[in-house]
């Protein structure tokens, strides 16, 4: 196998405080179901955005990653799940739990397959009361019943890797910013002029602004 730095697709990434081999690969097939960009089976006003990286993924799976791919639709969990099956079986990584990102609407053959495959829905469950209000309208009532189904998924035996989907590790090295001004307190309009005072990475001052 190449070493780390010879990988594909610029997958390995190397903090500025110290060397972090990352062995997660992400791709994109949609995005958020309240913006109407999750890429649903059925036609419906819901927009569609599909980046299908096979070649990409493919590498990354040959070269000992494990693959995360974004899918919040259903129409997207189809063609994630298929591509999926496919390239465990040519590259025979089912050992490398390859994951699904949010999975949050899912055809009921498709909840089996998860467990069928080994692969791990990772879902947040803030997602089940955000969307709530606006779901039923746009699946209809039998779509529906394949949201957030994570007691559907669990009875398949799958491990289901929770969050909150904004990452905070308290007592951890830090990555933050400080802004020159609280983007909350002004107005909207007046938010482009915000600038980074300073920036600290893995708990270390990286950047900081001139003085004027």
């Amino acid at each position: 196998m190449s070493s780390p730095a010879q990988r594909p697709w610029r997958l390995v990434s190397i903090h500025p405080c110290g060397s972090v081999v990352l062995a997660v690969m992400l791709a994109a097939t949609d995005t958020q179901f309240a913006e109407h960009l999750a890429a649903g089976h059925f036609v419906s006003d819901d927009g569609t955005l599909l980046i299908r990286s096979v070649k990409m993924m493919n590498q990354s799976m040959l070269a000992g990653f494990q693959v995360n791919v974004h899918a919040i639709g259903d129409g997207a969990n189809i063609i994630v799940m298929g591509n999926v099956e496919a390239l465990i079986q040519n590259t025979n990584t089912w050992e490398q739990r390859h994951r699904i990102e949010h999975a949050q609407i899912l055809r009921y053959e498709d909840i089996l397959r998860f467990s069928e495959l080994g692969v791990i829905p990772s879902m947040q469950g803030m997602y089940a009361t955000s969307d709530k209000n606006m779901a039923q309208d746009r699946l209809g009532e039998v779509r529906i019943l394949g949201t957030c189904a994570w007691r559907k998924l669990l009875d398949t035996g799958v491990i289901i890797a929770n969050g909150s989907d904004f990452p905070v590790e308290p007592g951890k090295k830090a990555d933050f910013s400080l802004l020159d001004q609280d983007i909350f307190a002004v107005e909207p309009t007046e938010n482009w002029n915000t600038a980074v005072s300073k920036t600290w990475v893995g708990g270390r001052l990286v950047s900081e602004a001139q003085a004027q």
